[in-house]
C-alpha cells in the first residue's frame, strides 16, 4: 500500500464511471500524480488538496474523436481552450482525412492550401517531414490529450498527388509506407474523407486494402462518406462493406440519424455495425467545394477558383451548386461564417445575392472563384421530425458524441463550444434519456471504438483526465450570433491530474500528452 498523501481528492460528489452500465454512486475520488489511485470514502486518507464536489457528477474526461481543432490547439487564441471547456480531455486528429505528414514541405504546403479553409493559414513552424515531427508540436502545448488518426489526404497525396485513378505498383508501396509510419506512431486507424479532394478520387478497393493494414493492428476507420457522389444510403452501404471484407471498424462522421439510415444499421450485423458520430445539430458547416461534382473537385479549393475562370466551367458549377444546395440557398440559410470580405460575415448568399441582383447559385461559385477559403454555416431548421430524429440518434446504441468544430476567425458553428454541454442537457432536462449512458457515448464507449489508452473509464490505475459538472445546469451558450461562448455547468476539467479548468475558467496550463493507441 503506498502510503504518500494524495495530490487530490475530489469529495463527495456523485461519481459516473462511464462504462456501459455505469451505477452513480456517491464517493470521493482520489488522485496521485497523474492516475487514479482511489475510489470510495478517502476522508481518513492523507491528502494535499481536497476539492469538496459535493452535488456534482465526477466523470471521466469526454473525448472528442472528431474535431477540427489540432491546429488552434498549439495556438495563443481562446479557441485553444474549446475543447477542455466542454469537459474534453482527449482529441483524435485528421477528422475527414486531413493532414499534412509525412510530407517534404512544398508538397504539404499544397495539400494544406485545399484545407486552409478550415484551419486558417498555414503555421510557420508546421513540422512536416515526418509523423514524429509533426506529432512533436502538441507536446506541451496543448491542455488536453492528443490521439493520431492516420490521414488518408496526406497518404494519397503522398503517392498520387491530386491524380484520379487506380494506385499501384511503387505508388502503392509508397501509400502502405506513409500508413505504416502513422500506426507506427500510435495512430488509432485510418480517417478518410470522400467528399473531399484527394480523398473522393479513392476507390472503394483502395480503401478496403489500406484497411487490411489497419485492421491488422486492430485500428478503425473513420469516414466522411460520399454524399454527392453516390448519395447518403449508399455512402452508409460503401463503408459497411469495407468494415465487412476486412474487420476493420467503421465510424461514420458527424451524422443524424434517420428513418432510412436506421433501417441500413437495422440489416447489418452487429458485428459490423457503424458508430455514428453526432453533434446533435441540424446546422452543418463547412466550405462550398464539396457542392462540386466530382471532376470538378479535383485539386481542391484553389484548383477549383482557378477553373472557375472559364466560363464553360463556371457555368456547370453553377448549377451544380443551384442542385446540391437546394434548400440551403434560401434566405437565411447559408451563412457566412468566415470570408476574406469580412463584411460579408454573417451574412447569407441569398441576401447578398439579392442585393447584387443574381441567382444565389451565381454567387455561391464566385465565391468558390474569388475566396475559396470561404466557410459557410448552413443554417438548417430544427424541425419537429429533425428533433424526433435527433432524439433517437442520441439514445441509440451505436452513437458516439463529436463536435467537428470548426475554428476559424468570424461566426463559426456555435458546435465548437457547445457540443458536450449540449448533448448532456438534452439527455438530462429535454428528452429524459439516461445519464450514464449519455457519458458512456463521450467516454467509455468512444475510448474503446478508438483504443484511447487508460481513458473513458474512471476506475483505479486510469489516467486522472476528469470532468467535474453540473447535471442540473450544464449547457451550452454558444449561439450563431455569440458562438465562442462558454459553457456553464462545467465546473473542473483536469488533464493527467492537472487542472486546466477551475471554478469554469482556464487556468492556462497545457499538460496534455501525444497518446498512442492501445
Amino acid at each position: 500500500m503506498d502510503d504518500r498523501p494524495l495530490d487530490l481528492a475530489l469529495v463527495g460528489g456523485t461519481v459516473i464511471d462511464g462504462s456501459a452500465d455505469a451505477q452513480p454512486h456517491v464517493a470521493d475520488v482520489g488522485v496521485r500524480g497523474d492516475t487514479v489511485v482511489a475510489i470510495g470514502d478517502l476522508r481518513e486518507i492523507a491528502t494535499n488538496r481536497r476539492l469538496d464536489v459535493s452535488g456534482l457528477v465526477v466523470a471521466p474526461g469526454f473525448i472528442d474523436p472528431h474535431t477540427h481543432v489540432e491546429i488552434a490547439l498549439t495556438g495563443e487564441t481562446d479557441d485553444a481552450h474549446a475543447p477542455a471547456a466542454q469537459g474534453v480531455t482527449t482529441i483524435l486528429t485528421s477528422p475527414d482525412g486531413f493532414g499534412w505528414a509525412p510530407l517534404p514541405p512544398d508538397d504539404a504546403r499544397e495539400l494544406w492550401a485545399a484545407t486552409a479553409g478550415i484551419y486558417g493559414p498555414m503555421p510557420d513552424d508546421l513540422r512536416t517531414e515526418s509523423v514524429r515531427a509533426y506529432l512533436h508540436r502538441f507536446e506541451g502545448r496543448s491542455e488536453v490529450n492528443v490521439l493520431p488518426q492516420a490521414p488518408h489526404a496526406a497518404i494519397r497525396f503522398a503517392a498520387m498527388g491530386w491524380a484520379d485513378g487506380p494506385v499501384s505498383g511503387e505508388p502503392w508501396a509508397r501509400m502502405q509506407g506513409v500508413l505504416a509510419e502513422w500506426l507506427d506512431a500510435g495512430a488509432a486507424g485510418l480517417s478518410i474523407g470522400l467528399e473531399y479532394e484527394p480523398g473522393s478520387r479513392a476507390s472503394t478497393d483502395e480503401l478496403i486494402r489500406l484497411c487490411e493494414a489497419v485492421a491488422a493492428r486492430s485500428g478503425e476507420l473513420s469516414a466522411h462518406i460520399r454524399y454527392l457522389d453516390i448519395g447518403r444510403e449508399a455512402g452508409y452501404r460503401e463503408v459497411i462493406e469495407i468494415g465487412r471484407a476486412t474487420g476493420v471498424l467503421v465510424n461514420i462522421a458527424h451524422e443524424t440519424l434517420d428513418p432510412t439510415t436506421l433501417r441500413v444499421l437495422a440489416e447489418t450485423p452487429p458485428e459490423f455495425r457503424p458508430a455514428i458520430e453526432t453533434y446533435l445539430s441540424a446546422a452543418t458547416s463547412t466550405n462550398l467545394a464539396t457542392d462540386v461534382e466530382r471532376a470538378d473537385r479535383v485539386g481542391g479549393p484553389v484548383a477549383i477558383a482557378r477553373r472557375l475562370l472559364d466560363s464553360a466551367a463556371f457555368a456547370r458549377v453553377e448549377r451544380a451548386i443551384e442542385s446540391s444546395l437546394g434548400d440551403d440557398l434560401a434566405p437565411g440559410r447559408s451563412v457566412f461564417a468566415h470570408a476574406t470580405d469580412r463584411t460579408r460575415i454573417g451574412r447569407d448568399l441569398h441576401g447578398l445575392a439579392a442585393d447584387a441582383s443574381i441567382p444565389p447559385a451565381r454567387l455561391a461559385a464566385q465565391v468558390l472563384r474569388d475566396d475559396p477559403e470561404a466557410i459557410f454555416v448552413f443554417r438548417r431548421p430544427e424541425t419537429l421530425a429533425w428533433l424526433d430524429n435527433a432524439k433517437a440518434t442520441l439514445a441509440n446504441e451505436a452513437t458516439i458524441i463529436a463536435s467537428d468544430g470548426i475554428y476559424r476567425s468570424g461566426l463559426m458553428h456555435p458546435r465548437g463550444y457547445g457540443t458536450f454541454p449540449r448533448a448532456l442537457r438534452l439527455a438530462t432536462r429535454e428528452w429524459s434519456l439516461d445519464l450514464p449512458q449519455a457519458i458512456h457515448k463521450m467516454t467509455g464507449r468512444t475510448a474503446a471504438r478508438y483504443r484511447v489508452p487508460n481513458r473513458g473509464v474512471l476506475r483505479s490505475g486510469a489516467a486522472a483526465d476528469i470532468v467535474v459538472f453540473d447535471p442540473a445546469t450544464v449547457a451550452e451558450q454558444s449561439t450563431f450570433d455569440e458562438p465562442r461562448q462558454w459553457p456553464v455547468g462545467i465546473h473542473h476539467v483536469f488533464v493527467n491530474g492537472i487542472p486546466v479548468v477551475a471554478q469554469g475558467l482556464a487556468t492556462g496550463i497545457r499538460p496534455g500528452r501525444v497518446l498512442a493507441a492501445s
